[in-house]
């Protein structure tokens, strides 16, 4: 076998031959290897990055439902985005839940269908039961990690 400085000045078949064998692709495989990885970190760093998809909203769904079936408002009412707390403080919002209860019904089933979202916002279709009224549907946003409650309607 050569050693490094007859390898060095070979040329010609004879330097061919050598890079054929075993050794000789070596480099040439861990360089593609080493490539492919740093290829898929590229990838995953992509995937993560702030313009990922957020985490799904259907935890929050269901805790959401949870607080309307065991009249929870007060836990409903920190679920509100900082927009909607504004208009009213949290004994408000309790007190016109209670009125919703009255005049509709308490919420005996509380389920979401589906859920849907684009970019930082979400719509999840809920389908309350109350006594007299059925069907709600709420929107969702997700900022500073966590998904709030940004609109909702009139039977919510």
């Amino acid at each position: 076998m050569a050693n490094d400085r007859e390898r060095a000045q070979m040329t010609g078949p004879k330097a061919r031959e050598l890079l054929r064998g075993p050794l000789g692709a070596l480099p040439i495989m861990l360089g593609i290897v080493a490539g492919l990885v740093l290829c898929g970190f590229g990838l995953v760093a992509l995937n993560s990055s702030a313009g990922g998809r957020p985490p799904d909203p259907s935890t929050t769904v269901d805790s959401i439902c949870a607080d309307l079936s065991t009249q929870k408002y007060d836990d409903l009412y920190s679920r509100l985005a900082p927009a909607l707390q504004q208009q009213g403080n949290q004994a408000q919002f309790v007190a016109s839940q209670r009125e919703l209860d009255v005049l509709l019904g308490p919420v005996t089933s509380c389920k979401h269908s589906e859920t849907w979202y684009g970019n930082d916002v979400a719509h999840a279709a809920i389908t309350l039961e109350r006594k007299n009224e059925a069907g709600s549907s709420i929107t969702l946003a997700y900022k500073q990690s966590e998904w709030s409650i940004v609109d909702f309607d009139k039977s919510f």
